[in-house]
């Protein structure tokens, strides 16, 4: 539901997709918006590729998400999702994704977050989707220590990525319901919508937009 929710934004939209799986929900919203895609193709990461594998796709990503920002006529861009863009500037710059000293990680994440923030810059609405991943933690077993899933999940990509946008919101689906939600965990622009949940018909980018903006109208958003 997350990249249904972020299309739902004002277009026309510049969609950054990383996620082959999406051609039912841009079909639904092309009838509706204009929607300029953006696809990107790079190696699996494994052993004996190294940071010129990876550096052409990030130059290409910077360069589309450079001039959609800058196109007078999109309203809002969409990565979908920043997991992917967060592993391909650690590959770009590092060559790999373990076993780099934290010292090695400060520049790359000056320039992701600056990545980040040359959206507040414009007049675009710019959503970073992003996927969860499973948490793990070793344990002790008869001796061995073994690493079990705990059963939680957490965001995956740039861990503190949420000092860096104006909202955060996470999306879940009630399976009993068979309805999509958001919930605001976070809202600089308007601090007295956190904590507060969309669901249903509710679920849309220009609900939230009017709760955060609550002068504006639900045309404003479409």
């Amino acid at each position: 539901g997350k990249s249904d929710w972020a299309l739902s934004a004002p277009g026309p939209i510049a969609y950054m997709n990383f996620d082959r799986n999406e051609e039912a929900v841009l079909w639904k919203y092309s009838k509706l918006k204009k929607i300029h895609q953006s696809k990107y193709d790079y190696p699996v990461p494994k052993p004996g590729l190294g940071t010129a594998d990876y550096t052409p796709v990030w130059e290409k990503i910077v360069r589309d998400y450079n001039a959609a920002l800058a196109a007078p006529e999109i309203r809002t861009v969409v990565v979908d999702t920043n997991s992917e863009v967060h592993m391909l500037i650690r590959l770009a710059r590092l060559g790999k994704l373990a076993n780099i000293q934290p010292f090695n990680y400060q520049p790359v994440n000056a320039e992701y977050s600056s990545f980040v923030e040359r959206a507040k810059d414009t007049d675009k609405n710019v959503i970073f989707v992003h996927r969860m991943s499973e948490d793990w933690e070793n344990k002790l077993v008869g001796g061995k220590l073994e690493s079990k899933p705990t059963g939680t999940f957490s965001r995956d990509g740039y861990n503190k990525i949420h000092y860096l946008v104006q909202a955060m919101v996470t999306h879940s689906y009630d399976v009993e319901n068979g309805e999509f939600s958001i919930k605001v965990e976070d809202c600089s622009q308007n601090m007295s919508v956190a904590g507060m949940t969309l669901s249903g018909d509710l679920c849309s980018f220009s609900q939230l937009g009017m709760m955060v903006f609550p002068d504006t109208t639900e045309e404003f958003w479409k």
